[in-house]
């Protein structure tokens, strides 16, 4: 039986991945996580086989999770799937030796093949993991790798291309993920993260686990409770946004407030 830990920022993506384990007899999922730092106090704790790694989170990445990792006894270091939004291209560095990786959005097919690699891995011990190498060559993967310039979205049964500049914020409204222009709203084909991992991140930031901004869009910030802001929009009714206690430190650092 291999023990598995979830780690991803969005619950939708969790949930769907927990549901695709469950039908896998050699898999029992025992904890999930929200953050890089709650990962890794879940990871310590429960001391999983296997970690599923989202890459993009709003307090640590996924790959500094990983990072934080190299340090455990090798006894005791979980092997690691890594999660992206990032196109297949982008995460060619992933597939080295012992660690995989899944594309968003998960399929069944792809995940059969991930949990057959795990579990060799782990019937050969999963020691020899090369993990500098593996973190190296992703970094400069998702460094050098431009996004594409627009995104494709829905709006009564019609598809749009929109400049990302277009973009004023993006949130979740139920299960859909709505993204707000001065052209209107519009519909993102994925979740939250995936639209994250497809603009600039030196023009949007997350501020909160529902909400993406556009900084140049952003017409006032105003002091909150405890420490954190809300932020008006520049769209035609002014949207008040919250900067959550989870996301202010990276977006003080980003603003430079």
């Amino acid at each position: 039986m291999l023990s598995v830990v979830i780690v991803d920022d969005e619950a939708p993506a969790r949930d769907e991945l927990r549901y695709l384990l469950e039908s896998f007899p050699e898999i029992r999922v025992v904890g999930e996580a929200d953050c890089g730092r709650e990962a890794l106090a879940v990871i310590r704790k429960l001391q999983p086989r296997v970690v599923f790694l989202d890459v993009q989170m709003p307090d640590m990445s996924g790959l500094t999770v990983a990072r934080e990792l190299t340090g455990y006894p090798s006894s005791k270091r979980p092997i690691v799937v890594f999660a992206t939004a990032f196109d297949e291209y982008a995460i060619k560095a992933f597939e080295v030796n012992a660690v995989d990786y899944l594309l968003k959005p998960y399929t069944e097919t792809r995940l059969e093949k991930a949990v057959a690699r795990v579990r060799e891995l782990a019937d050969q011990g999963g020691q020899a993991i090369p993990w500098e190498k593996i973190l190296e060559l992703a970094d400069s993967k998702q460094a050098t790798k431009p996004g594409p310039e627009r995104i494709t979205v829905e709006r009564q049964g019609k598809l749009y291309l929109l400049s990302r500049d277009e973009i004023i914020f993006a949130t979740v409204s139920g299960r859909n993920t709505v993204v707000k222009t001065a052209r209107g709203e519009f519909y993102f084909d994925g979740i939250l993260s995936e639209l994250e991992a497809r603009l600039p991140a030196e023009s949007f930031i997350r501020t909160h686990k529902s909400f993406i901004v556009n900084i140049n869009q952003i017409e006032e910030i105003q002091p909150w409770f405890n420490n954190t802001y809300n932020v008006l929009m520049k769209d035609q009714g002014h949207s008040e946004i919250p900067v959550s206690r989870t996301y202010v430190k990276h977006f003080r650092e980003q603003l430079g407030i």
